[in-house]
């Protein structure tokens, strides 16, 4: 019983994806400048206020507007601001390094949590009876397994950046 809760909290740790949210305002031109940055080298998920999600590379925004290119006509998409809700980045290569430092932290906390509480005793020579070693022995390699695990499923799901678009209202 004490395993399958073990396995069930790796699993929901390496489950839980990476995930941050800002906010933009209108006023806040670094952040601009930080999606700029990104939007060059990364593929966006961009949500318009009313609409389909739609996919750009090469994404530029600024107060009043922002474009992008469609992957699919190589044409330039050109909104106002105002119409975009947010706008998402995904980091497989980030998401995947992230999985598999959370898969390895988990499993060799959870290794080492096992061999610190087995029995001491063991009616056979051949036995290890140091706790420490114990936890070294299961936590190490219960580690290595997971962060493998991680890494797969850390790439699969990347850290995700979300962008949320304030819009003033008309009353400021």
């Amino acid at each position: 019983m004490k395993t399958r809760r073990s396995l069930f909290l790796i699993l929901a740790v390496m489950l839980a994806g990476c995930t941050r949210t800002y906010i933009v305002r209108p006023t806040a031109p670094a952040i601009y400048e930080s999606i700029n940055e990104r939007g060059l080298r990364m593929k966006a998920i961009i949500t318009p206020v009313k609409g389909r999600k739609q996919t750009g590379h090469k994404l530029r925004i600024t107060p009043d507007s922002t474009s992008w290119v469609d992957p699919r006509t190589q044409s330039v998409v050109v909104v106002q601001t105002a119409d975009v809700t947010s706008i998402l980045f995904v980091d497989r290569e980030k998401g995947a390094l992230e999985g598999s430092i959370l898969g390895f932290l988990t499993g060799a906390l959870t290794g080492s949590i096992i061999g610190l509480t087995a029995d001491p005793t063991c009616p056979s020579p051949l036995c290890i009876t140091s706790p420490i070693a114990k936890a070294l022995l299961i936590g190490l390699p219960l580690g290595a397994l997971t962060g493998l695990f991680g890494l797969k499923g850390g790439g699969s799901a990347g850290s995700q950046e979300i962008f949320r678009i304030e819009h003033e209202s008309p009353d400021d």
